[in-house]
């Protein structure tokens, strides 16, 4: 009877292994409730850069497309003047949840 009960061990633990090192290796991608929640506080930082840019007089925030992915800010689009492609940047990255500003503005150089 112990060696039924030994072997019966034996199988139980060797069919739960694959289970548990399943469920352990889990952890190290995001679940899609994590990447949902990136996705919406990227949309909701998007959304902040833009208000942002718009509340700045000194910036036209239609000529500037904004895109974030994981805190990271990309700026692209046309700008009048070197300075306000630095300004646009200096806005951005002052704002809480910024991790990065990637800065891809081009100055549009209006035809004499």
């Amino acid at each position: 009877m112990k060696m039924k009960t030994l072997a019966l061990t034996a199988v139980l633990g060797l069919a739960a292994s694959p289970m548990m090192a399943t469920a352990a290796g889990t952890h190290d991608e995001p679940s899609a409730m994590d990447q949902a929640g990136a996705y919406v506080s990227d949309a909701a930082l998007t959304t902040k850069v833009k208000a942002a840019l718009a509340a700045h007089g000194e910036l036209s925030a239609l000529a500037i497309s904004v895109e974030t992915d994981q805190g990271i800010v990309t700026l692209s689009g046309d700008v009048e003047s070197d300075a306000n492609a630095a300004l646009a940047e200096e806005v951005v990255s002052g704002l809480d949840g910024v991790k990065d500003v990637h800065n891809a503005l081009e100055v549009d150089v209006p035809a004499e």
